[in-house]
């Protein structure tokens, strides 16, 4: 097999690289397919994170035919941030033959070393807190909307062609318990359940936990904040998919807030059913996951460092649960995390299972003399 390497350069290119994945899952029934129009965003000059970083997608045929596709990305804030000259790999998807993910993976290599990167991480997308890490385990489980699926031989590709694996991550399941709400706790501390109305409510806050998630993270050695215009895309992206009783927005007597947790319904099932268009009916199958539900996903609990030893983490993870049981939910899935993370913590009482492993991987791919 002679395997042609194409960079993706014109509209019709990044609709082909998007359709591929389409195409390579086609009757798996636990892949859960983008939105096409949130991946074009994602993927193109629109994507405001491209401002300081640089994104280069590629195809690979045989002849006529795409048989594999992969993204790399310099992300110059990151690096800057971390003191790190890396480069990140994602949306990479191949058929099953070494020929193929080679040749991928030696061209993204090339462009890295050619911008003096000296190691490729991934799999991930853009930005940090997208989907990241190859599925190793738990294939037989359908993954949320957030997170990455792939075939189960995609790790032995990555193994052969050196790439180690950096990170593990793990997705815990709990059954959901009745839990009694408590806001008498929210209150001796003087703060308050901020409430959500109507949409703009919800819009305010959501600025508002960006804005505390950048403060919580700015003293942190790695990290780079959002700029305004990527808040405002990412808000966009994930508005309509919140259930406004499963949220929690925790503020101070000023209304100022303090901590947050974030939950949601399930929304696979309403992917492939609108297999990746919005319209005309996948607006009405994502409202109809929103109201009528048994499974939802933890994202986010988090909490100002100053009220980290007041209990807040504990008393949202209990709002969350009661409000999860009073709206049907039978299941709760976890965002990934490294191993023994908060989640799994927080959850230790209600008997958490794993039910799917990640890993991301590393290679030096350039040493510096």
């Amino acid at each position: 097999m002679e395997i042609r390497i194409k960079e993706v350069n014109s509209s019709s290119e990044l609709n082909s690289f998007i359709k591929f994945e389409f195409n390579h899952y086609e009757g798996d029934p636990n892949w859960v397919p983008p939105m096409i129009h949130d991946e074009k965003i994602r993927l193109s000059s629109k994507n405001p994170m491209l401002i300081h970083g640089e994104l280069k997608l590629i195809l690979a045929y045989n002849k006529n035919t795409i048989v594999g596709r992969a993204a790399v990305l310099l992300n110059v804030n990151e690096n800057e941030a971390q003191g790190a000259a890396q480069a990140r790999f994602g949306h990479i998807e191949f058929i099953n033959n070494i020929a193929v993910s080679r040749a991928l993976f030696k061209y993204i290599e090339d462009w890295a070393k050619a911008r003096d990167m000296t190691h490729l991480h991934g799999p991930m997308h853009l930005a940090s807190f997208e989907k990241a890490g190859l599925l190793y385990e738990g294939y037989e489980q359908i993954p949320t909307i957030s997170t990455l699926y792939n075939h189960s031989y995609y790790p032995k590709h990555l193994d052969s062609l050196g790439y180690k694996y950096h990170t593990e991550l793990e997705e815990l399941e709990i059954d959901v318990p009745a839990a009694t709400p408590n806001e008498s706790f929210f209150t001796a501390l003087g703060l308050q359940i901020l409430p959500i109305k109507k949409k703009k409510d919800l819009q305010s806050l959501l600025t508002q936990a960006f804005i505390l998630l950048k403060n919580i993270r700015t003293s942190e050695k790695h990290f780079a904040p959002l700029t305004t215009d990527e808040v405002n895309v990412y808000k966009k992206r994930i508005i309509n998919y919140i259930h406004h009783d499963l949220v929690k927005f925790i503020g101070n007597s000023t209304g100022q807030l303090v901590a947050f947790g974030i939950a949601t319904p399930s929304f696979a099932k309403a992917h492939q059913k609108a297999n990746g268009k919005l319209l005309p009916f996948g607006q009405f199958q994502i409202a109809k996951a929103l109201k009528k539900n048994d499974i939802a996903c933890l994202y986010l609990i988090t909490t100002l460092p100053e009220w980290k030893e007041q209990g807040l983490e504990g008393a949202i993870l209990n709002e969350l649960l009661s409000s999860l049981h009073k709206n049907g939910i039978k299941k709760l899935s976890t965002y990934p995390e490294e191993p023994n993370g908060l989640f799994a913590q927080m959850l230790q009482p209600y008997a958490p299972r794993v039910i799917k492993k990640r890993r991301t991987y590393l290679k030096e791919i350039f040493q510096l003399s």
